[in-house]
Parts: structure tokens; sequence; C-alpha cells
């Protein structure tokens, strides 16, 4: 109360002075502009300036909420907008979670452009074009989302490839892949899909060549990609044309001219080309340095000089005795130097240490060439019955060596 008496008193006080000084000199004002002047006291000039002063105050107050609420109108509906697609969104990946490939591919781009970041809905989208089979939209939808989404050029990659592969464009997916692994060469995922690639295209050269980055990289456990490579080499190996044998031999690693397998696969490669000669020769060294019986199985199957193979196999025999693929092995190539005591009797030898078919069958098939027809007939039928290729059956009485 008392700081508004003083202030009402105050404002007698200096409106009286003022007052005083306006009667005692109004002063003078003259304002000139081209033809036009304006003449007025000093005090009704201040007056309009204080009070041009305030209304211009006013004018841009009132102009700047106006703006305000224009950009809160324009901020209100962008929101809404983003608010609507973001609804749109989470029903189209829902849709593509349930299979409706067409439905989610319509929902998810339908307002993607009002999302700050789209590259879901681009992805998710491609894969559902994918899913339909139609690619070139699926490689547009792809495009769209590394341009909405600058630094994304790797991952995009990424999927580009996996998409393609899984519309069996395996071609397309190592181009891609090649292309990405220029960009990230060390990346273990481009390195992993491209040999999965390679191995659904039988590229075998190729993963070969790709093992030592696979290796580096980890890519696989050192067990695993010990048995992935000697599955791409025995299957390099096995295929109908194989050119430069020994030269492809001798560029595997060590480690893997000593597996058994790739032995083997090697061995009958050089058997298909004609090459026997290097063929026994690699089985004789691989069986002085490591005995396996797949490779001595081979051995007698192979044959170049079945004369020196035999007196090699027989050197073998003083240390393995009982070896029954041996003794198998030994009557092939005894047959084969055309000695059929002798065949026969590593024959007789090798069955009494272990029955297989392929012993009923090269006995068998022995004594029904030298006449013992009865003989030659039980080891057949036993041999047969052997394989389970036949079922169990009644059989009517009679010889059982007739039957």
């Amino acid at each position: 109360m008392r700081r508004l008496l003083a202030a009402l008193v105050a404002a007698l006080v200096v409106g009286g002075a003022v007052g005083t000084l306006m009667l005692r000199d109004p002063g003078y004002v003259l304002i000139a502009w081209e033809d036009m002047s304006l003449e007025t006291s000093v005090w009704f000039a201040l007056l309009a300036l204080l009070i041009g002063y305030f209304a211009l105050r006013l004018v841009l107050g009132v102009t700047t909420r106006i703006a305000r609420g224009g950009a809160g109108i324009a901020a209100w509906q962008q929101n809404r907008r983003a608010r609507v697609a973001q609804a749109r969104t989470t029903r189209g990946l829902l849709l593509v979670g349930e299979g409706d490939w067409a439905g989610g591919r319509k929902a998810l781009l339908a307002d993607a452009q009002d999302l700050e970041v789209p590259w879901v809905n681009y992805v998710v989208a491609a894969q559902a074009a994918n899913a339909l089979g139609d690619a070139s939209d699926r490689d547009a939808l792809l495009d769209k989302a590394v341009a909405a989404t600058p630094g994304s050029e790797f991952a995009a990659a990424i999927m580009r490839a996996e998409l393609q592969m899984s519309a069996a464009q395996h071609h397309e997916a190592v181009a891609t892949l090649l292309k990405a692994k220029q960009d990230a060469p060390s990346q273990p995922r481009v390195l992993k899909l491209l040999a999965s690639c390679y191995e659904q295209l039988g590229d075998w050269d190729a993963l070969l060549a790709l093992a030592s980055d696979l290796k580096r990289r980890g890519v696989y456990p050192a067990d695993a990609l010990r048995s992935a490579q000697s599955r791409w080499c025995i299957a390099s190996f096995e295929r109908p044309a194989t050119p430069q044998l020994i030269e492809r031999w001798n560029a595997i690693d060590k480690e893997l001219r000593d597996d058994p397998r790739v032995i083997a696969a090697y061995a009958r490669a050089l058997s298909r080309a004609g090459a026997n000669s290097e063929a026994e020769a690699t089985l004789a060294k691989a069986l002085s340095r490591e005995w396996n019986a797949e490779l001595v199985a081979l051995y007698g199957r192979i044959v170049d000089r079945a004369d020196r193979q035999l007196a090699t196999a027989e050197g073998w025999l003083k240390a393995r005795p009982n070896d029954a693929a041996l003794l198998l092995a030994l009557g092939r190539l005894a047959a084969a130097n055309r000695d059929w005591g002798k065949a026969r009797e590593y024959f007789e030898a090798s069955l009494k240490q272990q029955r297989s078919v392929e012993i009923y069958g090269e006995l068998g098939r022995l004594c029904l060439a030298l006449g013992e027809r009865p003989r030659g007939a039980e080891l057949l039928a036993q041999g047969l019955e052997m394989s389970g290729q036949l079922p169990a059956l009644p059989m009517p009485p009679g010889d059982s060596a007739a039957r």
C-alpha cells in the first residue's frame, strides 16, 4: 500500500513538472519531405514516438505469435504423419511375419518417406518382394534403402546376397559378395556366404582358393574347416573331367595330401585319366607312410604292372599276415597277373579273416571260372544274402548247392 502511494505521489510530481515545462515552452518540431511538411510541438512529437514504439512492439509480438503458431501446426502435422507411418510399419511387419508378402510390402512402403529412418521398411519390403519372386523390385528397394540411409552400403550388400541365395541366384550372389569383399576383405560374414555360394555351385577350385582367408579370419573352427577342405578336395577330384591333376595335387596343403580320403580320390581321378602308374605310386607312398584299409583296397583295384604291384604288396604281408583287406588286394593282383592258384589262396585267406560281400563275390566268380560251379554258386549266394538286397522268402526243399 505504501509503495502504491509512493508511486502515485511520484507520478503526480513528475506529471506536474512535465506540465509546467509544457506550459512554459512547448518547443517546435518541423518535419519536411519533398513538398510536404509537418509542424508540431516537441511534447506531441515525443508522445507520438512513444505511441509508435508501443504500437510497433504490439505488431511484432502478434506477428511472432502467428509465425510460431504456424510452425507448431506444421510440427503437429509432421508428427501426425510420423505416427501414422510408424503404425503402418508395425502393421506391415506383422503381415510379413504372417506370410502375407504382398500386403506387408504395401503397408511398409505406403508412408516410408515420412519416417526419419526408413531402412527397415525398405529392407523388409525387399524380403517380401524376394519371397514373391520379384527380383527387380527387391533390388530397387535395396537401392532405396541405401539412398535413404547413408553408410548402409555394406549392410545392404550382405542383405542382397542373402536374398539372392535364397532365390537360388548363386551366380548373382557371388558377384555381389566379391564386390563387398573388395570393400571389406576381412569381414567373416562375407567369406562365409561366399563359401556357401561356391559350394552350392560346385566351384571346388574357388573354395580351395578361399580356404586360406577362411582360416586366417577364423570363419570356421579349425576342425570344421579341415573337414570341409577334405570334402572340397574329394569333390574336386571326383569330377568327370579333372585337368592338370598332378599340378592341382601339389597345390593343396600338405595336411590334405596326408588325408587318406583325399589320397583315394586323387588316385581314382588319376586312374580315370589313364595315369595308373602315377596312381599306384601315390598309393604305395601313402601306405608306406601310414597304413589304411581303404587305400589298400584301392591298391588292389588300380592295376598298372600287376607283377610289380604283387611283389610290393607281398612285402607288406610280412608285417600284416592276417590283414583281410591286404589279402583281398593280393588276390586281385594275383588274378590280374593270371596266377589263379595264388589268387584263390589269398581270397580264401581273406575270407577266413573277415566275411564281406566283396570277398564272397571275388572268390565265387573265380571258382565258377575254374569250373567249381557248386562252390562258386554257394559263395555268390552267400555274398548276395549278406548284401541285404534280397528279402527273406521261403525256399522249396532241394539240393542246397543247386539253390
